[in-house]
């Protein structure tokens, strides 16, 4: 399966509802929602959901990415509609998400960013590094 199709296929499962709490400050549209927890990331928060955007990967319904950060090492925390989904992923779907993280890499401020998978109160469920 193409690495676009498949990514496009990942967006639709992400979760069309999110919680009221403050999850940080929010970058908003019709089709994606991001926060970003510190502000220093807004730049960053904003270049993710260009890349997003411009690779096709909003569906249907809205989706919401969470970027975190530990110290110098951004975490994009995207979340899935179950947490069996991010338990039972395919050699080729970690594979297709480490493709997706060295992607976004490439962007400004994001050279150690790192990606999990969250419920939609973004508790971490699977961190593909690990």
């Amino acid at each position: 399966m193409k690495l676009k199709t498949w990514l496009f296929l990942f967006s639709i499962v992400l979760l069309s509802s999110s919680c009221n709490q403050n999850y940080g400050n929010k970058l908003e549209s019709n089709e994606l929602d991001i926060y970003y927890v510190h502000s220093r990331d807004e730049s960053l928060a904003k270049n993710i959901g260009l890349y997003w955007k411009a690779k096709g990967f909003l569906g249907d319904k809205k989706q919401y990415l969470r970027l975190d950060r530990a110290e110098n090492t951004p975490t994009l925390q995207l979340v899935v509609s179950s947490k069996e989904y991010a338990s039972s992923l395919s050699f080729d779907e970690r594979k297709l998400l480490l493709d997706l993280q060295d992607s976004l890499r490439e962007l400004r401020n994001a050279k150690n960013l790192e990606i999990e998978l969250c419920d939609n109160n973004f508790q971490t469920l699977y961190n593909i590094n690990q």
